[in-house]
Order: C-alpha cells, then structure tokens, then sequence
C-alpha cells in the first residue's frame, strides 16, 4: 500500500512540473504562430531592416511569479528615422508603437535579476511608453545575450555602452564575484582535502545532525541577493550562488566532524564484542555498533564473541566517531602477513 501511495504521490508531481511546461510549449507557438502572420501581413519592404524580438511590458517585466519570460513576441522595423513596434500579446491583444530615433530613450538592462528569465534584455521609450525588448533566440537562452546585444549596438547613440553590452561578463573583474569564486574553491578544498586525507577519523554515526544540513545552503539566498546588488549578472548570480550551497553541503560533514573534536573530550576506549567477522557489538549503553565489509579476513582471525576495546570520539554535537589510526596500523600488519601466504 505504501508503495502504491508513493507511486502515486511521484505521479502526481511529475503531472504537476508538466502542467506550466505544457502552457509554456502551446503559448510559445501560438505566439509564433501570430509573429509569422505579422511577418506576411506587413510591408517589410519599407523598412531598412526588421528584426523578430520578445516583448515585455515594464509590469509584466516586474513580475517576480510568472510563467512565461516574455508576455509577447513582435517586430522591430527600423524606419530610418523612427524605430516601430509591431506585437502580438495573445488573446487577441496586439501591440503598436513608435519612437523617433533623435531623442530616443534607449538603455541596457541585461540579465540584471531573476525577473529577466535568463534572457538579456534592452528597452525603449520612457514613461508610460517604456517597453522592454530582447531578441527571439527562441529556445535557446544562451544565444540571448549576443543577440540583443548587436541589436542594442546597432541602435544605441552611445557606442561605449554598446561595446560593453557586447561582451561576457568577466567574474575576476567584480570584486563580489570574484570574492565567491574564491570563496568556493576555499570551501571545497577543505571538504575534499580534510574529509579525504587529513581527518582520518570515520564518522559512524551522525545523530540528529544530518537533519540540519540542508540549513547550510542557505548562504546562498543572501549571497545571491549581494551578487546582484554588485550588479553581477542573474545568470552568474544564480550560478554562483548554486556552487556555493554545494560547496558548503559538501564541506558540512568535514566541519561538524572537526567542530565536535575540538569542542568534545578526547578519544576514550570502548569495549566491543565481535558478533560475526564483519559487525561489532558495544558492552555499554551509548556507543553505536560497527561494521567492517571490507576487512572480513582481520576479523576472521579473532573468535565470535571475543572482547575488543576500539576508542571513539563523542562530542557536544551527538557525533560517533571512530579513531582509526591504530586500529589500521594493525590492519596493515596484519594484511602484510596475510598477502604474503
């Protein structure tokens, strides 16, 4: 019964995840059913030249809960000397502006925060008159950025910005990004370094501690927050924001272990009595059994039911930990002898 209602739980999500993708694939082409008829109702032959684009209203732009990255899609005609905005927004609702070149507001958004949907985006117009533009890349995000931004160049009376538009960010030239990059490969280095080679005492048992790990990924909200305030693009916000929560679940285990020896008293001796040649049993309340699959051959030699005294570390934090130093020394002996047969 349980696994029927788990069956059903995980069908019910995935139904759920298809639902807005479903919306999204039947919006995205009837929009582009509508910007192909645009394209063969109007007199393109007039116009210096056209461009297709996505549209977005500066309300719309805004919203932070929305399924769709772009409420329409349109044309932009440059016609010498004004600039026209042809668009379809669906339902029936279409979209017409026009701004004359001299005097244009034109400016540079970018992918300036989670409301740009991963799309770099430019707009035109000021006021009530304001529309937000970004190049039909259709699908394919990435090509956004490149796009717009030959457009933005094409069009903006300011040609510095429209160089700067033009190119990648670069992560090593902001000092907040710069500062997580750092930050990240920090935090894995002493996860990788520390919980592979320089601690070698074996976590056994991790008590109620695992429950808080997700809790350490938090970082990333703020960290987010402050990269986009650094006006560090959404995309590479985003990003880098994910690899800092991984960095900081990877290292969370190597912390708390490292965090509960130096707060805890030190390694005390256990007695434990071996129940068969891989499993061991404590003597006393507290300690957390072992198991040993990997070393059946070390154990073999001992009797089942034999004493063996193996010193542990329990801390503040409620970790077992094992000291395995000495008992390897005597593994490795041991195995020595044992190859050598």
């Amino acid at each position: 019964m349980r696994t029927e209602w788990f069956l059903l739980s995980q069908g019910l999500v995935i139904l759920l995840a298809l639902i807005p993708l479903g919306y999204m694939t039947l919006r995205q082409r009837r929009l582009k059913a509508l910007q192909n008829q645009l394209v063969e109702r109007l007199d393109l032959r007039a116009a210096n030249a056209w461009f297709r684009v996505n549209l977005a209203s500066p309300a719309f732009y805004k919203k932070r809960l929305r399924v769709m990255a772009f409420e329409g899609k349109g044309l932009l005609l440059d016609l010498g000397d004004r600039l026209q905005v042809v668009g379809e927004l669906g339902q029936g609702r279409r979209l017409e502006r026009t701004y004359p070149k001299h005097g244009m507001a034109i400016d540079w958004i970018g992918n300036a925060n989670l409301a740009s949907a991963n799309l770099h985006w430019m707009s035109l117009g000021s006021g009530p008159d304001t529309l937000y533009l970004t190049a039909d890349t259709g699908l394919n995000a990435l090509q956004s950025r490149e796009a717009t931004a030959d457009l933005f160049s094409m069009l903006a009376p300011d040609a510095s910005r429209a160089r700067a538009a033009g190119r990648e960010f670069a992560l090593e030239k902001n000092g907040a990004s710069l500062g997580v990059v750092i930050a990240f490969f920090a935090i894995l280095a002493f996860a990788l370094v520390d919980g592979f080679f320089l601690n070698r005492n074996e976590l056994v048992e991790a008590g109620r501690l695992l429950w808080w790990a997700p809790l350490v990924m938090l970082p990333a909200v703020p960290c987010y927050r402050l990269l986009i305030s650094e006006a560090v693009p959404a995309r590479e916000s985003l990003v880098l924001s994910l690899l800092l929560a991984v960095a900081l679940t990877l290292a969370f285990v190597p912390a708390a272990k490292r965090l509960d020896q130096w707060l805890g008293p030190a390694a005390q001796d256990y007695r434990y009595r071996l129940d068969n040649p891989t499993r061991l049993t404590p003597l006393q309340d507290g300690p957390p059994p072992l198991s040993f699959p990997r070393t059946p051959e070390y154990w073999q030699q001992f009797d089942v039911g034999s004493e063996h005294d193996l010193r542990l570390i329990h801390g503040p934090l409620g970790l077992w930990q094992l000291q395995r130093a000495e008992l390897e020394a005597k593994m490795r002996a041991f195995y020595r002898g044992y190859d050598a047969r």
